[in-house]
């Protein structure tokens, strides 16, 4: 007992490392199994958040809040309304506009799980047809 009184701190922060890590890899894995086995569809962003915070030093206390995005799509007549952070996928620092549209891939046996591709953005089908051709181009590799 008198050692974790001791290091209550330091034990207390490793839990917590421990934990985020492993959220991390399920994250990642998910967004691997998303760009393997995904369908195609077009999202539109509704709300961007930008990063927030400092960094934690000796001087704030105040974590970070990395960049969020939170976009709408449709597949089989159904709307999905997503929202993640830079943490889980990519999200741009800097700021995306409401109302834009890019490429988004989705499972098929849960379109909840999606992301969105913001080095595809889309204008019409024409650019739809023309990203998922190249997004699956990158895929293959």
């Amino acid at each position: 007992m008198k050692i974790f009184k001791k290091h209550k701190k330091l034990l207390i922060f490793l839990l917590l490392l421990g934990v985020f890590l492993f959220l991390n890899k399920i994250s990642k894995d998910e967004t691997i199994r998303i760009f393997r086995n995904g369908k195609y569809t077009v999202g539109t962003v509704t709300d961007y958040f930008l990063a927030s915070g400092s960094v934690i030093s000796p001087v704030t206390s105040q974590p970070m809040s990395p960049p969020r995005i939170k976009y709408s799509f449709t597949v089989d007549g159904k709307e999905y309304i997503t929202t993640y952070d830079a943490l889980t996928s990519k999200v741009p620092f800097d700021e995306v506009s409401t109302g834009s549209k890019y490429l988004v891939i989705y499972l098929p046996e849960n379109p909840k799980k999606s992301r969105m591709l913001f080095n595809y953005p889309i204008k019409d089908s024409a650019d739809f047809k023309r990203c998922v051709k190249m997004f699956e181009m990158t895929r293959a590799k």
